[in-house]
């Protein structure tokens, strides 16, 4: 059992999180056609998640436990990361569950879980909205156990696959993809060889969403302008300079 101490820390991180004013978001269009996404998402605040508070509660617990190691599949033996290390932010996760919410989709997907952070965010909007289901896979199933608990606290939409999104995607989800937040290994190579997987399951109008597009190795931002050019793609924009999204046409 907690400690008093303990116990009080940790409220006050979580309300730290739950109770600041609406998040600041600095929205920087690459490429501004009509639809969804203009009409939605071009402003400077976004409102606070449904179960902000659970959320970051859970967060806190979770890194509590320490590194966990990395999957091999990151080709660095021995390499351990922290939850605080790998998770979205507070804020980034307040945009996931107002999009889950406020754009209603039936399927959402995201790889990889990690430690089921932005998986809380996503299912929490999808809770509130009362409908949709999120898919999430993640390679490591050390990670994928942890991000299985903690989705399990905030909802029942979610399956969690252990194993890659391209192995599996064709076995799992059912539907056309509406949402997917691609966060896997940050590398040209692979989010294209992903991106491509995903042109073909989505559903029209589909909003992508590709984190770390500033990560400093692996030709990451090189991808996203790639990606955000591409002419299949409607409206492009980079969330806080970190997170790229697409509208597709």
């Amino acid at each position: 059992m907690a400690s008093p101490l303990s116990t009080a820390k940790r409220i006050k991180n979580a309300v730290h999180f739950a109770v600041q004013g609406p998040g600041q978001l600095t929205v920087v269009w690459k490429r501004r056609g009509t639809g969804w996404l203009v009409n939605h998402l071009d402003r400077p605040t976004v409102p606070k998640a449904p179960k902000k508070l659970l959320i970051e509660d859970l967060a806190w617990r979770t890194e509590q436990h320490g590194e966990k190691p990395l999957a091999q599949e990151y080709g660095q033996p021995g390499a351990k990361r922290s939850p605080a290390q790998v998770r979205s932010s507070p804020v980034m996760g307040d945009v996931f569950a107002w999009l889950a919410e406020h754009r209603r989709p039936q399927t959402v997907v995201e790889f990889g879980s990690a430690f089921g952070f932005s998986g809380m965010y996503w299912l929490s909007g999808l809770e509130a909205a009362g409908a949709g289901h999120l898919y999430s896979f993640e390679i490591n199933p050390i990670w994928g156990e942890i991000a299985k608990s903690n989705l399990s606290r905030i909802g029942t939409r979610f399956t969690l696959t252990m194993g890659s999104f391209e192995d599996h995607v064709d076995k799992v989800v059912p539907h056309p993809i509406d949402i997917a937040f691609v966060d896997g290994i940050h590398t040209y190579e692979w989010v294209m060889a992903q991106y491509g997987i995903l042109k073909r399951k989505v559903a029209p109008g589909a909003i992508l969403l590709f984190d770390d597009i500033d990560f400093p190795t692996g030709r990451m931002y090189e991808c996203w302008e790639e990606i955000a050019a591409g002419s299949d793609v409607l409206a492009a924009c980079e969330l806080n300079k970190h997170v790229g999204v697409i509208e597709l046409g």
